[in-house]
């Protein structure tokens, strides 16, 4: 299982999964039926707002404005918005949750 994720709600399956590890943050994001590797830095990447990119496309995930964590299952649950622009001329964004270990 991945070390984080996005998904549209709390139980349908990962649009985004994450891995930070000592090489950095790396993991893959699915927005249309199709994986794409993502990598970046890891900074801060427990909290999905390392720094990340595949070519063009460059996703972020930050927690919503009003969210509070929920722990549950051993993880933490917090509303988010994941964003990412495609080639900087497409924008796509959506409210989900995002899930890390606690």
């Amino acid at each position: 299982m991945a070390a984080a994720a996005f998904r549209l709600t709390s139980d349908s399956p990962r649009l985004l999964a994450l891995n930070a590890g000592g090489a950095g943050l790396s993991g893959v994001l699915k927005p249309n039926g199709r994986l794409v590797r993502v990598a970046g830095d890891g900074a801060r990447g427990d909290a999905g707002r390392g720094s990340l990119g595949a070519g063009r496309l460059t996703p972020t995930v930050d927690p919503a404005p009003e969210a509070e964590c929920d722990k549950r299952d051993g993880m933490r649950h917090i509303e988010a918005d994941l964003v990412f622009n495609l080639k900087d001329r497409l924008t796509v964004g959506y409210r989900g949750f995002y899930v890390c270990g606690a």
